[in-house]
């Protein structure tokens, strides 16, 4: 039975891995994809500062081992590919309340801090 429960966990630990590896990859497309999207519909100053944003974002979520933390992570990175490939004039757009509401502490915390350093952005710019 030991054996049983070894090989099981083996073979469900080996399956997780492959999962995660193939998120992951799709991810550095989506990552890849959002880059150059960057190029087509950013002006300079904020495609460098959005460039900066998302390869850090998706350098932190590099290594996480949750499969279900992956999938929310990513499905909230291509919402915002659809998002943006989908502007034709005005690029950035106020966060609403009701969606402000359900960020968590670290969120807001980032949130704000995105907003600090885009404003530098454009004190520099004038």
């Amino acid at each position: 039975k030991q054996k049983e429960r070894c090989q099981a966990y083996t073979t469900s630990h080996k399956t997780s891995h492959l999962s995660i590896l193939m998120k992951q990859h799709d991810g550095i497309l989506l990552l890849r994809s959002i880059l150059r999207l960057h190029r087509e519909k950013l002006k300079a100053p904020l495609r460098i500062l959005g460039d900066k944003y998302v390869v850090n974002e998706f350098r932190l979520h590099a290594k996480t081992t949750n499969v279900n933390q992956l999938n929310l992570f990513y499905q909230m990175w291509r919402k915002y590919y659809i998002d943006l490939r989908g502007k034709t004039d005005k690029v950035g757009e106020n966060l609403k309340k009701e969606d402000q509401a359900h960020l968590n502490a670290e969120q807001s915390l980032k949130l704000k801090e995105l907003k600090d350093e885009t404003l530098s952005f454009h004190k520099s710019d004038s």
